[in-house]
């Protein structure tokens, strides 16, 4: 088969993967529908009353320019995903802007391989891999923005307590960390900030931002602040405790971290060394590996050891990893 063929077979296989995706996306939304038919009689029977049907208190996200494509993006759980992933990148970029710049690069990387006549493995591994660095670009983007917002929310935390014990609500000690603390954290404080002061109960914004940063000591800083509302107490002397856990818990694991790094050295020598080692013998004897590449059997001897290093990349990652 040529470069072509093999090309028309990756093209092939998203369309199948978006058909399918679509279908189920389509059944998933009939299936919701017959939910919401059934939930007013459900509550009629329960004598609970309906709520109204009015708009909602926050504008959905627009994910492109077209209100038929927002449409359909929004019933796809892959793409509300990725917009979501923007959003705790720090990003207000729409979704459309993201997949058009996936699908351009797919693009630029299969003709950059092909006006080099690279083999058509690396053809279809560059486009793979040019579709999917914008993600994988947010996902450490994402990374590092919220290890950044978990050093600085046990300060953010004391803030507020200080605040609520100068005689602030909580709703305006929200809004002066919003104000004064630093990026990025006050920008998430702000957006809580704007949330409950637009209308938005106070469970529904803490809860909003809990998912706008996945992060554990945010989940018990919300937690925290849920139950207070709900049983009473002293709200700033509970975040001024849960700042001083927060600190000790970051004592502890850059601790970990320090123990662990022999054990992340010998598990990337050990990940590195056979790509090394294949480099080094390709330069020095340029046909040494052909027989492993051009035989049936040396393909699935390939492929064994492809897969067996992963498992292997598993087992070290479980192993030098250690529950905080």
């Amino acid at each position: 088969m040529d470069n072509t063929s093999y090309l028309w077979l990756v093209f092939l296989f998203f369309a199948v993967l978006l058909l399918l995706d679509g279908l189920r996306a389509g059944w998933r939304g009939w299936i919701a529908n017959e939910h919401r038919r059934l939930k007013p009689r459900l509550r009629a029977i329960r004598g609970i009353a309906a709520p109204s049907s009015g708009p909602g208190l926050l504008k959905l996200r627009n994910l492109s320019g077209s209100a038929t494509l927002d449409a359909t993006l929004r019933h796809l759980p892959w793409f509300a995903l990725l917009d979501q992933l923007i959003l705790q990148a720090g990003y207000e970029f729409n979704l459309a802007r993201l997949l058009g710049g996936s699908v351009i690069a797919s693009f630029l990387a299969i003709i950059g391989t092909l006006a080099v006549n690279a083999a058509t493995l690396f053809t279809i591994l560059g486009a793979i891999a040019a579709l999917l660095a914008p993600t994988l670009w947010l996902i450490q983007r994402k990374s590092n923005r919220l290890a950044v917002i978990e050093e600085q929310l046990p300060a953010a935390l004391d803030m507020l307590a200080a605040a609520m014990q100068a005689g602030h609500a909580f709703p305006s000690a929200l809004k002066m960390a919003g104000e004064e603390l630093p990026e990025p954290i006050c920008a998430e404080f702000q957006t809580a900030f704007d949330e409950i002061n637009f209308g938005l109960d106070h469970t529904l914004a803490l809860g909003n931002f809990a998912n706008r940063v996945p992060i554990e000591d945010v989940r018990h800083f919300v937690l925290a602040v849920m139950i207070q509302r709900d049983t009473g107490g002293n709200l700033s002397a509970l975040l001024t405790k849960i700042a001083t856990l927060m600190r000790s818990r970051a004592k502890f694991r850059r601790s970990v971290r320090i123990l662990t790094a022999e054990g992340r050295l010998s598990a990337w020598i050990l990940i590195l060394l056979p790509f090394a080692l294949g480099f080094v013998l390709h330069v020095l004897n340029p046909g040494f590996f052909d027989i492993l590449f051009n035989e049936p059997l040396g393909r699935r001897l390939v492929g064994t050891a492809l897969l067996m290093m992963c498992l292997g990349i598993f087992w070290m990652s479980r192993a030098i990893k250690i529950q905080s």
